[in-house]
């Protein structure tokens, strides 16, 4: 900066100049340029304590290096910081020297009472918030967030940015200040964010604008593209080739106004000049790189201040108002800002006007960060901005935050929300769709087959009425995933809850029907309840009896608070964007959590129940043993929904992803209960209907009479007749039928009843003399029950009833049994229970 001054100053002392000076200052050593380096402490940036040194030094005098004799300053330059400043030019005071500055832009300096004495060449705060607000309205935004340091030169710049605000129409959304030293900005960030705010004002200095940029990249601001960040001349002082790419990249975009500082042809001489002297020369002093292609800056706006000193003085002498003598020795007294008010001059940085608080009154340029402009980039000017008639000039399309290219559209953030769902024409919608009629398709090809073959003796014993409910249940359930597609809606969110409450009504409700019909019909020797039929109609009216609490719950649910769409954000946006997910949800928590407890709950309940039901009667007779099959349908649905239930209800899923576990559950649990429930007996209807080597079921006369071991052996009198027969025991909590092995030896009028040792190893054999029991058979066409009664003569509860599975065994063990049974002798022993070897 004293190059350029000391430049300028021989300039204007060159007799040959264009506006030559008084002779006087032309004299030999009239006008010299003393430095106190002083003024700059260890980091080579001023301070207050400084700053005073200096000014006391510079007004006592400084030691010519030659002669030792001390010469007292006659005018005072410095010191481009504002608070410094401030501190010297109350030193200055003291001694009646003016200051002049081309760096210290504080409005507090314009302040005549308390810095009556000092001047600038350089706009004040005041001008540069009007330039930046004049920019932001340029380009039509009204809404801004400030960020401002709280020392002088930030408080300066927010005081006139507030005032200037409201001519504009500019409402401040935020300002978020800070103390000088601040090193986390996240929480004003954050602020910034909450406010909406897309263009930010920072009115302060450079080095904390970078911290705030590193704060908003790693806030995600930099990724929306949606802001864009302006600020004062201070920008221009960061040396970013000391920067990381990374970091220079964040500020790629960024605004900041500056002074026009060279203007017109007096620029353009001093400026060849300058790197003419100074730069392309081969001893160019160590602190230039020799890539320089102008003055730096800020030393047009300070060799304005040798400018201002010299015509001033020049004035004085040339009208009589002064002599050499009388401005040497301070006796004359120069007036701010009228001495130094030269509107009819043109120098380095254009017309010299200053207004009446001693302040620059300049034009700004506008410029941009260009990251690729140079290994270090550079700021590219993009327009100009007049102070004076508040008009905005656009030059050239600028550079916007981030590098984008294209301009902020709004000054609030506008911030997308996506309403995630999977729509019917997506491949997953599709896919769904095409799973949905597969799987539709095979159920209504099982209810034909099971209505066709309903007579069947293979289908017959497992209920047909009840495999068809059952059937429709699962096509509500294969039904349900399609509930699922499309933009949701309260009729989706309810044809949701009722196939789901359907599915699990008919389809778990029509499997413990027909296990509780096994069950009771078994569970007792050959006697029921009178208070239960077990017909197929009075199992359907059971069958309602449970479905009602289904058909209950929803009815209340669906006409007190039915569930419909809610929409929750979910993680993964940005800040310009919002995903948004639904689930139905009634519009109470309280009544939503009560009702899929409910639902649950009961349906829990009758999974423990159909459980309990398939563990008693698993050792029911061949024809009727459905319990591990229909076991194995009730406990992997209930692991699917305890499987399925916490990943929808806990995990933050993607919609994609809770669509498929939602549709994987719903299909797995229809096809997994239709394999297990009809493919046995669909494969085994296939055989008896198309192999001709299953003679027994080709057969007419086979398929009318079952012949057992009895009537095979009946002739020969001397060997015992055996089959299987089916006795009461105990089975947990309960009595069911079991498969035992009854033998007759009508010769010696006995029969053994004894444990079937192919399946379940039992060696009990129980003794019944004949003759000391009667006979009495008992049939039931319609529930398939022939059972046989032996009844003591003189103890009831030595009777026992024995099944068989068809009425061709009834008869041939009740024509064989009833010719050994006869009324017992007086005295006779009871049945007793023996242990035979079998």
């Amino acid at each position: 900066m004293v190059d350029a001054m000391a430049l300028r100053l021989r300039e204007l002392l060159d007799p040959a100049a264009a506006t030559p000076v008084h002779p006087a200052l032309l004299a030999p050593g009239a006008v010299t340029l003393a430095v106190d380096d002083s003024t700059s402490s260890g980091n080579q940036t001023a301070n207050v304590a400084s700053a005073i040194k200096s000014a006391l030094r510079l007004s006592g005098g400084i030691a010519n290096s030659t002669t030792n004799i001390k010469t007292r300053a006659n005018s005072l330059i410095g010191v481009a910081y504002s608070d410094p400043t401030e501190a010297f030019v109350s030193a200055a005071q003291a001694y009646s020297l003016h200051v002049c500055d081309g760096g210290s832009t504080s409005p507090v300096l314009s302040d005549r009472a308390n810095y009556p004495n000092f001047f600038r060449v350089i706009p004040n705060d005041n001008k540069a918030a009007l330039a930046i607000l004049g920019l932001v309205a340029g380009f039509g935004w009204r809404q801004v967030a400030i960020t401002s340091s709280s020392d002088s030169y930030g408080a300066g710049l927010l005081t006139s940015a507030l005032s200037y605000a409201g001519n504009f129409g500019i409402t401040i959304l935020t300002t978020q200040t800070f103390s000088p030293g601040t090193t986390d900005f996240t929480s004003i960030v954050d602020r910034i964010v909450e406010s909406q705010a897309t263009i930010i004002l920072h009115l302060g200095a450079a080095r904390d604008l970078g911290m705030i940029l590193e704060a908003a990249y790693n806030g995600g601001l930099a990724a929306t593209g949606a802001y864009q960040w302006i600020t004062g001349d201070d920008a221009s002082y960061i040396d970013m080739s000391t920067y990381t790419a990374a970091q220079r990249s964040m500020w790629s975009g960024v605004w900041m106004v500056y002074p026009r500082e060279g203007v017109g042809p007096t620029w353009d001489a001093y400026s060849a000049d300058f790197l003419a002297r100074y730069i392309n020369v081969p001893d160019r002093p160590v602190w230039y790189t020799g890539l320089e292609t102008e003055p730096p800056p800020y030393s047009g706006f300070y060799s304005a201040c040798i400018e201002a000193y010299i015509w001033a003085w020049d004035a004085a002498l040339r009208y009589g108002n002064a002599t050499m003598p009388q401005l040497a020795a301070n006796n004359y007294t120069l007036s701010v800002p009228q001495s130094y008010n030269f509107s009819d001059r043109i120098g380095v940085t254009g017309n010299l006007t200053l207004d009446e608080d001693g302040d620059r009154v300049a034009t700004y340029g506008t410029w941009y960060y260009n990251v690729s402009d140079g290994p270090a980039g550079a700021y590219n000017k993009f327009g100009t901005y007049e102070t004076a008639t508040l008009v905005l000039s656009v030059e050239k399309a600028p550079v916007f935050y981030t590098g984008k290219m294209t301009p902020v559209l709004h000054d609030t953030l506008q911030v997308v929300k996506y309403y995630q769902d999977v729509k019917w024409t997506s491949v997953l919608g599709v896919l769904t769709v095409v799973v949905t009629l597969v799987i539709g398709v095979m159920l209504v090809c099982l209810a034909a087959i099971v209505f066709k073959h309903r007579r069947n003796e293979l289908l017959k014993p497992a209920s047909p009425p009840f495999l068809l409910t059952n059937l429709v249940g699962l096509l509500c359930g294969t039904l349900y995933p399609l509930t699922l597609l499309g933009h949701p809606s309260r009729a989706s969110c309810e044809a949701g809850v009722i196939l789901t409450a359907a599915a699990l009504s008919l389809t778990l409700g029509s499997l413990l029907v027909k296990i509780f019909r096994l069950f009771w019909i078994l569970r007792r020797q050959g006697t029921r309840s009178r208070h239960i039929p077990l017909s197929t109609s009075s199992m359907f009216r059971l069958l309602a009896i449970g479905s009602s609490y289904y058909v209950v719950s929803i009815i209340v649910w669906l006409a007190y608070d039915p569930p419909q769409p809610v929409w929750t954000i979910q993680g993964g946006g940005s800040l310009d964007s919002e995903v948004y997910q639904s689930k139905c949800r009634s519009s109470s928590d309280e009544m939503q959590i009560v009702m899929e407890a409910v639902i649950l709950g009961y349906t829990g309940v009758l999974g423990c129940l159909g459980a309990f039901f398939a563990y008693v009667t698993r050792q029911l007779p061949i024809k009727f043993r459905e319990s591990k099959p229909l076991a194995h349908v009730i406990f992997g649905n209930l692991l699917l929904i305890c499987g399925t239930l916490p990943l929808i209800y806990f995990v933050p899923l993607p919609v994609n992803v809770a669509h498929v576990i939602k549709c994987f559950a719903a299909y797995a649990s229809v096809i997994t209960t239709a394999c297990v429930l009809y493919a046995e007996r669909c494969r085994a209807l296939w055989e008896q209907l198309h192999e001709s080597r299953r003679a027994f079921h080709d057969n007419p006369a086979n398929k009318r009479r079952r012949k057992t071991s009895v009537d095979e052996l009946m002739p020969d009198a001397l060997r015992p007749a055996s089959g299987h027969v089916y006795v009461a025991e105990r089975q947990s909590f309960v009595s069911v039928w079991t498969q035992r092995t009854l033998i007759l030896h009508s010769d010696k009028g006995f029969a053994l009843i004894s444990g079937d040792h192919i399946s379940d190893g039992l060696l009990e054999c129980r003794y019944i003399p004949l003759d000391q029991f009667t006979i009495s058979t008992s049939t039931d066409f319609a529930e398939e029950i022939f059972t046989l009664s032996l009844v003591h003569v003189d103890d009831w509860v030595a009777s026992i009833t024995m099944r068989v599975l068809t009425p061709e065994e009834l008869e041939s063990w009740a024509e064989a049994i009833s010719q050994s049974c006869s009324a017992p002798a007086q005295g006779a022993p009871p049945a007793t229970l023996y242990t035979c070897d079998m």
